[in-house]
């Protein structure tokens, strides 16, 4: 079950969690508390004019950093503005937004990418027209926003035609990697990497990728683990004049900016079929093993294949990839990530109205049923918008829901364990239930089990955008008016404080699944020990005073939970003393 964060209450500044328990309130301030419910979200910016393609990665703080492109000082003046979220869901920065950049160009067709810089801060890369064509510039900013570089970033391609930003990547040490497109006599990979200080450690100009073909595009790029990268790119080297459909090819760069496999690139898949449209997806298993996937078009129809990849470029999958599925209708838009490292984890969207995943272990063997398991259906059109693994370990989709007749949508998630069991309850998966326009949604795991997402709003205006956020976690925080609370009585712990066990009696009213659970004084799921139909009467558990990894648990205060089906919920505190 997965329940929504609100506002309650606002006291001197910040917001409280109250919880009505018999006519006392027993305060607990979870650090998410600021945040508000998913029936509101929180409004990064809803400056009146655009905003756009926003982007987000963890702050190192259990918060966010999220940029964006911004149109307020006028269309012939987008610049970079961003904001970071603190894990209550406080606005560090600007209120509206701290401008990041500051060039008098028109950007609405460019694309921004960004990562964390592992110290607090991040680097962010774009494509910016404010020499005539669109050249592509990278800049790190600090946990405060502040750059470390020049002002509007170091330029890192210099042609007299445009280019289109891929990607930018941690390299391990500090510095970063950064991919484009570059259209000069022919369509080239370009890199380059940068240390901390805004150091090209690539040559001038970066290295060319694909090196063997002149019609690369849409390139995806991973850290190889040694300084270095794994891209892969779209490549029309074999049907140049058909520019609907393309091959995949790979290459290794070293940390030296040497081409690692073949002058060509390796083949992943051969058939001429494969959209230009989409980009190739990839993760690494922290093993010197990579894994891409792609959507194919080899059936006439759209489905979903993957390939992996040896560090020494070596194809230890079927030619050509190994099906995901390949069932009727199309099959679209992959999501792949790792659970650990010998199991892939794929989601994808299904034909229009449901969500499908598929785990796979390292030799490409099926873990789930055939075709994969349902995480989410409607009759309504769905749209995947991206996947990350939990601090659980967990998986979680986020994806939108089209509401009938009309193009507005809600936002919604899902989780999966090992087994492919979805953990999250499908009636309360809420990421936003806002009617509203949404797109461009993206989201980072928390380090509760949770996530934070952004995206694109046109709550409004019709066709002006605005950024909003919203931070979910499973089994925690109550959303306003969800629950009737009962008294504390039903939930009785013994004894108080403990020190080496907890008993713990709660009085079911109802047949109705029960589900305890203890908290820390984070909010933070600690163990949960019981989930499931107990019949009415009372239930007596005993907690051992460990975490569900088996470990002690230190000394402090932590929130005893009991719920069940018909939504009445108590909770108790109790105090840990050894």
């Amino acid at each position: 079950m997965i329940h929504y964060i609100s506002s309650l209450h606002k006291r001197t500044g910040y917001h409280i969690i109250g919880m009505l328990i018999t006519c006392c309130l027993i305060m607990l301030t979870p650090m998410w508390a600021q945040w508000p419910g998913v029936h509101e979200n929180l409004a990064v910016c809803d400056d009146p004019s655009d905003q756009y393609i926003p982007q987000i990665v963890r702050d190192g703080n259990d918060g966010c950093i999220i940029i964006w492109y911004d149109a307020r000082n006028g269309m012939d003046h987008i610049n970079v503005y961003g904001q970071r979220v603190s894990a209550d869901g406080e606005e560090l920065w600007t209120q509206g937004g701290l401008q990041l950049t500051d060039t008098p160009s028109y950007t609405w067709v460019s694309y921004l990418f960004m990562c964390a810089d592992g110290a607090g801060g991040a680097y962010f890369a774009w494509q910016d027209p404010r020499e005539g064509n669109h050249n592509i510039y990278v800049q790190r900013i600090d946990s405060t926003g502040t750059p470390y570089w020049a002002a509007n970033g170091i330029q890192v391609s210099s042609t007299s035609q445009d280019d289109f930003i891929n990607g930018v990547i941690p390299d391990g040490s500090g510095g970063c990697i950064v991919a484009w497109n570059e259209w000069t006599t022919h369509e080239a990979i370009q890199c380059q990497r940068l240390n901390a200080a805004g150091d090209k450690l690539w040559g001038t100009f970066g290295v060319e990728v694909s090196e063997g073909t002149d019609f690369a595009t849409n390139s995806t790029i991973l850290s190889d683990g040694c300084g270095g990268i794994i891209a892969c790119w779209l490549d029309g080297r074999y049907w140049p004049n058909w520019n609907d459909f393309k091959d995949i090819y790979a290459q290794r760069v070293d940390s030296l900016g040497q081409l690692c496999w073949a002058d060509t690139g390796i083949c992943v898949v051969g058939l001429g079929s494969v959209p230009f449209s989409f980009f190739p997806r990839m993760v690494s298993n922290n093993a010197e093993r990579y894994y891409i996937a792609w959507q194919d078009w080899r059936n006439n129809s759209h489905d979903i294949y993957a390939q992996g990849l040896s560090q020494e470029g070596e194809i230890s999958w079927t030619v050509n990839g190994t099906a995901v599925c390949d069932t009727v209708l199309d099959q679209v838009s992959p999501q792949i990530l790792m659970f650990d490292e010998q199991r892939i984890f794929c989601a994808w969207r299904d034909y229009y109205d449901y969500i499908y995943a598929q785990l796979l272990d390292d030799e490409a063997n099926h873990l789930w049923q055939y075709g994969g398991v349902l995480v989410a259906s409607g009759d309504n059109e769905l749209q995947l918008m991206d996947a990350v693994q939990l601090s659980s370990g967990d998986m979680a989709v986020v994806y939108t829901e089209q509401l009938p007749g009309v193009s507005d949508e809600y936002i919604k998630a899902q989780a999966l364990d090992t087994m492919g069991t979805c953990l999250w309850d499908t009636s309360n998966m809420y990421v936003s239930s806002v009617v509203s326009g949404k797109s461009r949604v993206r989201m980072i795991a928390d380090s509760c089990g949770g996530i934070i997402a952004v995206w694109q709003d046109y709550r409004n205006a019709a066709y002006v955008a605005d950024i909003f956020a919203q931070r979910v976690d499973p089994d925690v925080a109550v959303e306003e008016n969800d629950y009737d609370r009962v008294s504390s009585t039903f939930l009785t712990l013994i004894p108080n404080p403990c020190a080496d066990r907890l008993i713990i009696r709660f009085s079911n009213q109802t047949n109705e699944n029960t589900s305890v659970a203890v908290y820390d004084i984070a909010g933070c799921l600690v163990k949960t020990l019981y989930r499931g139909a107990s019949g009415s009467g009372m239930l007596e558990l005993v907690w051992d005073l460990k975490s569900d990894a088996g470990s002690p648990v230190p000394n402090g205060i932590y929130f005893v939970r009991a719920w069940n089906g018909i939504q009445q919920e108590a909770i108790n505190k109790v105090t840990v003393v050894r």
